[in-house]
């Protein structure tokens, strides 16, 4: 069907001859095919990478800008969980609702939830309907960003 030639000064060209039209047709559009996709595919990379990275810095933004102190000095009011995520603090809940030790056990293993004792000296730094994230002023976890429930601080 296709048969390699060699050009006019004697060296392996990568041309080809071609038995009829059709096929030199169908072999160009074929390249020009694969062509596009490999464009298509760096462009969607770049796309997808830049996008990325926006969504860092706009994420990293975000979250420098809720870490400004909302209430200062306050302290917990008992012995109570806090959780390094709003998910963490969902699952603690949950299981203590259960009275699932073993659940409570493997998330304060893992270090997803710590005890924060009464009389706990913290910065809210931002604050919801039904939790607060915090900044630990005094004690073990002093410097710290935890999420608690908004019932345990006053």
């Amino acid at each position: 069907m296709w048969k390699t030639a060699e050009s006019d000064i004697g060296e392996f060209s990568p041309r080809f001859l071609f038995v009829d039209k059709f096929e030199q047709d169908l072999y160009y559009k074929l390249n020009k095919l694969k062509i596009m996709k490999q464009i298509i595919l760096i462009l969607g990379m770049v796309l997808l990478t830049s996008f990325n990275a926006s969504s860092e810095t706009t994420k990293t933004n975000k979250e420098t800008a809720t870490n400004t102190t909302v209430m200062a000095n306050s302290s917990i009011t008992t012995d109570c969980f806090a959780a390094v995520s709003k998910e963490m603090l969902d699952e603690v809940t949950r299981a203590s609702i259960k009275k699932n030790s073993d659940a409570i056990k493997a998330l304060i293993a893992r270090g997803y939830v710590v005890i924060l004792k009464k009389g706990t000296q913290v910065n809210v730094v931002n604050t919801g309907l039904a939790v607060k994230k915090i900044q630990v002023l005094s004690g073990s976890y002093k410097g710290e960003y935890f999420y608690i429930a908004s019932e345990f601080v006053r």
